[in-house]
Protein backbone atom coordinates (compact mmCIF):
# COMPACT_ATOMS: atom_id res chain seq x y z
CA UNK A 1 0.00 0.00 0.00
CA UNK A 2 2.74 2.64 1.08
CA UNK A 3 4.68 1.76 -2.81
CA UNK A 4 1.61 2.51 -4.36
CA UNK A 5 1.12 5.89 -2.30
CA UNK A 6 4.72 6.49 -2.93
CA UNK A 7 4.51 6.04 -6.71
CA UNK A 8 1.24 7.94 -6.77
CA UNK A 9 2.86 11.35 -5.25
CA UNK A 10 5.73 11.30 -7.61
CA UNK A 11 3.41 10.95 -10.24
CA UNK A 12 1.22 13.51 -9.37
CA UNK A 13 4.71 15.30 -8.47
CA UNK A 14 5.80 14.89 -12.55
CA UNK A 15 2.54 15.92 -13.52
CA UNK A 16 2.45 19.21 -11.77
CA UNK A 17 6.06 20.41 -12.85
CA UNK A 18 6.07 23.54 -15.68
CA UNK A 19 6.72 22.19 -19.08
CA UNK A 20 9.18 24.77 -19.13
CA UNK A 21 12.13 25.70 -16.88
CA UNK A 22 13.59 29.36 -17.53
CA UNK A 23 16.41 30.35 -15.46
CA UNK A 24 16.00 33.27 -12.99
CA UNK A 25 17.41 36.74 -14.37
CA UNK A 26 18.42 39.83 -12.77
CA UNK A 27 19.91 37.76 -9.79
CA UNK A 28 21.46 39.68 -6.85
CA UNK A 29 25.53 40.13 -8.06
CA UNK A 30 24.88 38.66 -11.13
CA UNK A 31 27.06 40.82 -13.34
CA UNK A 32 27.82 40.88 -17.21
CA UNK A 33 30.46 42.03 -19.21
CA UNK A 34 28.64 44.77 -21.97
CA UNK A 35 30.12 45.80 -25.57
CA UNK A 36 28.22 48.23 -27.67
CA UNK A 37 28.49 51.03 -30.45
CA UNK A 38 26.15 53.30 -32.09
CA UNK A 39 25.67 56.93 -34.01
CA UNK A 40 26.29 60.12 -32.27
CA UNK A 41 23.79 63.54 -32.48
CA UNK A 42 26.79 64.66 -34.93
CA UNK A 43 28.28 62.50 -38.19
CA UNK A 44 30.01 60.51 -35.93
CA UNK A 45 30.02 56.98 -33.45
CA UNK A 46 30.80 55.81 -30.26
CA UNK A 47 31.77 52.62 -28.78
CA UNK A 48 31.81 51.34 -25.11
CA UNK A 49 32.72 48.58 -23.13
CA UNK A 50 31.94 48.24 -19.75
CA UNK A 51 30.60 45.66 -16.94
CA UNK A 52 26.74 45.51 -15.00
CA UNK A 53 26.12 44.24 -11.61
CA UNK A 54 22.49 43.33 -10.53
CA UNK A 55 21.06 44.27 -7.13
CA UNK A 56 18.72 42.58 -5.04
CA UNK A 57 15.85 44.72 -5.81
CA UNK A 58 16.27 43.66 -9.57
CA UNK A 59 18.15 47.21 -10.58
CA UNK A 60 22.07 46.96 -11.60
CA UNK A 61 25.00 49.06 -11.75
CA UNK A 62 26.54 50.17 -15.18
CA UNK A 63 30.07 50.46 -15.42
CA UNK A 64 32.09 51.59 -18.53
CA UNK A 65 34.85 52.96 -20.96
CA UNK A 66 33.11 55.38 -23.70
CA UNK A 67 35.19 56.17 -27.18
CA UNK A 68 33.48 58.85 -28.36
CA UNK A 69 34.16 60.49 -32.10
CA UNK A 70 32.43 63.31 -33.95
CA UNK A 71 33.82 65.35 -37.32
CA UNK A 72 33.28 69.16 -38.33
CA UNK A 73 33.25 70.88 -41.20
CA UNK A 74 35.64 73.73 -41.57
CA UNK A 75 35.61 74.18 -45.78
CA UNK A 76 36.73 71.04 -46.87
CA UNK A 77 38.56 69.49 -43.72
CA UNK A 78 36.91 67.77 -41.20
CA UNK A 79 38.17 68.17 -37.84
CA UNK A 80 38.00 64.81 -35.60
CA UNK A 81 36.35 65.88 -31.75
CA UNK A 82 37.35 63.35 -29.90
CA UNK A 83 36.07 62.12 -26.13
CA UNK A 84 37.39 59.39 -23.83
CA UNK A 85 35.39 58.96 -20.93
CA UNK A 86 35.05 56.81 -17.97
CA UNK A 87 31.27 56.52 -16.46
CA UNK A 88 29.39 54.78 -13.92
CA UNK A 89 25.91 54.64 -13.03
CA UNK A 90 22.25 53.41 -11.52
CA UNK A 91 19.81 51.76 -13.64
CA UNK A 92 16.50 51.29 -12.02
CA UNK A 93 14.14 48.80 -13.56
CA UNK A 94 10.82 50.10 -14.91
CA UNK A 95 9.40 47.30 -16.25
CA UNK A 96 9.84 43.44 -17.27
CA UNK A 97 7.55 40.73 -19.69
CA UNK A 98 5.87 37.84 -18.28
CA UNK A 99 8.67 35.46 -19.33
CA UNK A 100 11.54 37.38 -17.91
CA UNK A 101 13.47 38.14 -21.48
CA UNK A 102 12.52 41.74 -22.03
CA UNK A 103 13.85 44.36 -19.58
CA UNK A 104 13.40 48.16 -19.37
CA UNK A 105 15.52 50.40 -17.34
CA UNK A 106 16.42 54.35 -16.51
CA UNK A 107 19.60 55.61 -15.14
CA UNK A 108 21.79 58.13 -14.35
CA UNK A 109 25.42 57.82 -14.78
CA UNK A 110 28.43 60.08 -13.76
CA UNK A 111 31.08 60.83 -16.28
CA UNK A 112 34.56 61.82 -16.36
CA UNK A 113 37.39 62.05 -19.09
CA UNK A 114 39.69 64.26 -21.88
CA UNK A 115 38.25 65.54 -24.93
CA UNK A 116 41.12 66.83 -28.23
CA UNK A 117 39.88 69.06 -30.81
CA UNK A 118 41.57 68.08 -34.32
CA UNK A 119 44.14 66.01 -31.87
CA UNK A 120 45.32 69.19 -30.67
CA UNK A 121 46.89 70.34 -33.77
CA UNK A 122 45.34 74.16 -33.31
CA UNK A 123 46.91 75.27 -36.67
CA UNK A 124 45.01 74.46 -39.54
CA UNK A 125 46.11 74.10 -43.77
CA UNK A 126 45.16 77.12 -44.65
CA UNK A 127 46.68 79.32 -42.11
CA UNK A 128 43.51 79.35 -39.60
CA UNK A 129 43.66 78.84 -36.11
CA UNK A 130 41.39 76.66 -33.90
CA UNK A 131 40.43 78.48 -30.75
CA UNK A 132 39.07 75.59 -28.96
CA UNK A 133 41.44 73.42 -26.38
CA UNK A 134 41.81 69.79 -25.21
CA UNK A 135 40.41 69.50 -22.24
CA UNK A 136 39.24 67.92 -19.04
CA UNK A 137 35.43 67.07 -18.96
CA UNK A 138 33.21 66.37 -16.43
CA UNK A 139 29.03 65.74 -16.02
CA UNK A 140 26.56 63.23 -15.87
CA UNK A 141 24.10 61.14 -18.44
CA UNK A 142 20.55 60.22 -18.43
CA UNK A 143 19.81 57.09 -19.83
CA UNK A 144 17.04 54.45 -21.47
CA UNK A 145 18.56 50.95 -21.63
CA UNK A 146 16.40 48.08 -23.15
CA UNK A 147 18.07 44.55 -22.41
CA UNK A 148 16.24 41.27 -24.76
CA UNK A 149 17.76 38.11 -23.54
CA UNK A 150 18.30 35.33 -25.93
CA UNK A 151 19.27 32.79 -23.73
CA UNK A 152 20.94 32.83 -19.97
CA UNK A 153 24.54 34.10 -21.31
CA UNK A 154 23.59 36.86 -24.38
CA UNK A 155 21.59 39.54 -24.07
CA UNK A 156 21.04 42.37 -26.60
CA UNK A 157 20.95 45.66 -25.37
CA UNK A 158 19.46 48.51 -27.32
CA UNK A 159 20.76 52.23 -25.36
CA UNK A 160 19.74 55.66 -25.81
CA UNK A 161 22.25 58.30 -23.59
CA UNK A 162 21.81 62.40 -22.95
CA UNK A 163 25.03 63.51 -21.79
CA UNK A 164 25.95 66.74 -20.60
CA UNK A 165 29.48 67.46 -20.25
CA UNK A 166 30.54 70.60 -18.51
CA UNK A 167 34.02 72.39 -19.35
CA UNK A 168 33.52 71.08 -22.67
CA UNK A 169 34.50 73.17 -26.00
CA UNK A 170 32.80 70.58 -28.14
CA UNK A 171 29.29 71.13 -26.72
CA UNK A 172 27.17 70.92 -23.72
CA UNK A 173 25.28 68.02 -24.95
CA UNK A 174 26.02 64.65 -26.43
CA UNK A 175 23.45 61.98 -27.83
CA UNK A 176 24.82 58.54 -28.18
CA UNK A 177 21.93 55.78 -29.30
CA UNK A 178 23.18 52.45 -30.23
CA UNK A 179 22.92 48.45 -30.12
CA UNK A 180 25.24 46.45 -27.86
CA UNK A 181 25.63 42.53 -26.17
CA UNK A 182 26.35 41.39 -22.86
CA UNK A 183 27.87 38.66 -22.04
CA UNK A 184 26.21 36.98 -18.45
CA UNK A 185 29.50 35.90 -16.66
CA UNK A 186 28.18 34.88 -13.15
Amino acid sequence: MKKTIIIGLLACCVLLLPDKVTAQRYLPRMGGITVNGGVTEKPGFYVEAGYSMYTKRKHHWNFGVNYLMNHDRYYTQKLPLVQVTAQGGYYLRLLQDRRRTFYLSLGVDAVIGHEWVNWGRYVLSDGGRIQDRNRFVFGGALGLEAEYYLNDTYVILLRIREKCLANSDVGLWHTEAGLGLKFIIK
